[in-house]
């Protein structure tokens, strides 16, 4: 009898302890995208959803680094289920201007359409666009062609910008003439152009292919 009884007692406590762990891990985090990685190899979107994450799992997750994972776990691995999805996936919508709405976006290149066909350089931008309502499409694939260039020319001279060879552009094709006789597949192209040989001084001449007396494409 004393032996069941001592069982009981210890089954009512390990029950008490994991409802007591399950109360103190029902806090909430703000939607800021502060990316950190976690030693679980999963990226969470900002320290406060690892310490979510840790919490629900007994203090097994500890913070590695700030920023993204440099990898992401193998396929074959069971992602943490409290590993949380950036806020730009996210798709709820706020027309406050600033709650739940990310104030800054990866300069990565994964093209999206919303559902007026307009196309923005990564969901975040989207995503921004969307929740503050603000109909502001400095991001979309048009502007965003011409970003990471600008950095570096005459919009901003001064700007200490990544070098010529890390500028990113989209693959769309809006051919544009530049002054060097070549035409460019599009604007963001020339602009590397130019920022590569800035003793030509390339700038662009039309919005167009150059005449057909010129060979050269890039």
């Amino acid at each position: 009898m004393k032996f069941s009884l001592t069982l009981a007692l210890v089954a009512v406590a390990v029950t008490s302890t994991a409802a007591a762990t399950d109360d103190n891990c029902s806090f909430g985090c703000l939607d800021v995208y502060q990316p950190v990685c976690g030693s679980d190899g999963n990226t969470y979107s900002n320290a406060c959803y690892l310490r979510l994450a840790a919490c629900k799992s007994n203090g097994d997750i500890d913070q590695a680094s700030d920023g993204e994972c440099a990898s992401t776990p193998s396929p074959s691995a069971t992602p943490s289920p409290s590993a949380t999805p950036s806020p730009e996936k996210s798709t709820s919508s706020s027309t406050s201007g600033t709650v739940g709405c990310p104030d800054a976006c990866l300069d990565v290149y994964d093209p999206v359409s919303d559902e007026n066909g307009v196309e923005y350089s990564n969901e975040c931008y989207m995503q921004m666009a969307k929740c503050k309502g603000t109909g502001n499409t400095a991001n979309r694939i048009d502007d965003f062609a011409m970003v990471n260039a600008q950095r570096k020319l005459a919009f901003a001279p001064d700007y200490q910008g990544p070098p010529c060879g890390d500028m990113l552009c989209p693959d769309n094709y809006a051919p544009v003439c530049g002054s060097d006789g070549v035409t460019y597949t599009n604007e963001c192209n020339l602009g590397i152009a130019s920022c590569n040989q800035p003793k030509q001084n390339i700038t662009q001449v039309s919005t167009d292919a150059c005449p057909p007396s010129t060979h050269l494409t890039a």
